[in-house]
């Protein structure tokens, strides 16, 4: 987390992990939105990059996800 003078504060998290299924991906959403739905890192900008693998949600599987994510005015980037 960086918090410099005159600018935005901003939000670098990278994460490597193994295997995944949809209590994982649930717990990971609750990183970015509350339990009310509202999003965590509205006041800054993210930058987040995620490696993990098997991946699997709703009948489908991945052996790798390897991906980076940006959020800028609320503005979501994916790679």
């Amino acid at each position: 987390s960086s918090q410099p003078d005159g600018a935005k504060p901003s939000v670098l998290m990278r994460l490597t992990g193994g295997e995944m299924d949809l209590d994982g991906l649930a717990a990971f959403a609750s990183i970015f939105i509350s339990d009310k739905g509202a999003n965590r890192f509205s006041d800054r900008d993210l930058d987040f990059q995620i490696k993990a693998g098997p991946v699997s949600a709703a009948g489908l599987s991945a052996d790798t996800v390897d991906t980076a994510l940006r959020l800028r005015e609320g503005l979501l980037e994916i790679d």
